[in-house]
């Protein structure tokens, strides 16, 4: 049973680079920096890894720089690839969020922040990537709330089969579904004639909240499974009740294991029991 989403983590090549994006583009505060426990670098397969742990409202992302460090991300990723996870970042007013945004120079998905029909929820929203090619979106709700991060988005080949490992194996139940299409979502996602199942999923507590993406058009491009220091690697740290076998005790007394979904994208899971 998934209690909450913990965190966001984020491979990257350089941690002063990447820690000024967020900072001064984004808002995030940083908490704190310094090498992660070793027990945990190498669950993630390293020998080390020095991380910058940022705080915006109630939620953390994490930066997290491996040695030795892995692939870059991969070019000519497009929205509807498998290998795609954004987060996003509510913001309350987002002509100036977006405004504040051009100063650190993100590489855009979107062409400009696109107003979504109000079946989509009447949403302003703008896709871009940072320093590293990982997708991050802002995004304006109808309230005009800004704290934390909202959801972390990814790409899956088959909505059904990862509606059933998240609910039957991870404990997290649907919370909405729908279809997007129309020319806005084309321009948010930077793709054509999209057609794409957006599913929320909520784990039990009220925290950052997963979205499954499955395009129906264009069609999902398959990408190989990602080793956690390449750049590309993306993982939601999630709280729960029980751990996959090979999981390690950390120096706080708590225990963490890695798993992947069916598509590959990578799952920490921790427990402090």
């Amino acid at each position: 049973m998934t209690l909450r989403l913990v965190r966001v983590e984020l491979t990257v090549s350089d941690l002063d680079h990447a820690e000024r994006f967020y900072v001064d583009g984004l808002g995030f505060a940083v908490e704190r920096r310094g090498v992660i426990d070793p027990a945990m670098a190498r669950l993630l397969g390293a020998d080390q890894v020095t991380a910058v742990t940022l705080r915006r409202g109630g939620q953390t992302l994490v930066l997290q720089a491996f040695q030795p460090s892995g692939a870059r991300y991969p070019s000519g990723a497009t929205s509807c690839d498998q290998i795609f996870q954004h987060f996003a970042v509510p913001v309350a007013d987002m002509k100036a969020a977006y405004s504040r945004l051009q100063l650190v120079r993100p590489s855009p998905i979107s062409p400009a922040p696109q107003l979504l029909p109000a079946s989509s929820g009447g949403v302003v929203a703008f896709k871009f990537r940072d320093p590293d090619g990982h997708p991050v979106e802002l995004i304006q709700f109808p309230d005009h709330h800004d704290d934390g991060i909202d959801h972390s988005a990814i790409v899956v080949m088959d909505v059904a089969r990862s509606i059933d490992f998240y609910c039957d194996q991870l404990g997290f139940s649907v919370a909405a579904r729908q279809i997007n299409t129309g020319l806005e979502q084309d321009r948010l996602d930077g793709l054509a004639s999209v057609s794409v199942d957006v599913v929320a999923l909520e784990p039990e507590r009220p925290t950052p909240h997963l979205e499954l993406l499955g395009y129906r058009n264009p069609p999902v491009r398959p990408t190989i499974r990602l080793a956690s220091r390449d750049i590309g690697a993306t993982r939601v740290v999630l709280e729960g009740a029980e751990l996959p076998s090979g999981s390690v005790r950390l120096g706080d007394g708590s225990r963490a294991g890695l798993i992947h979904d069916p598509d590959g994208h990578a799952i920490v899971l921790i427990s402090h029991c």
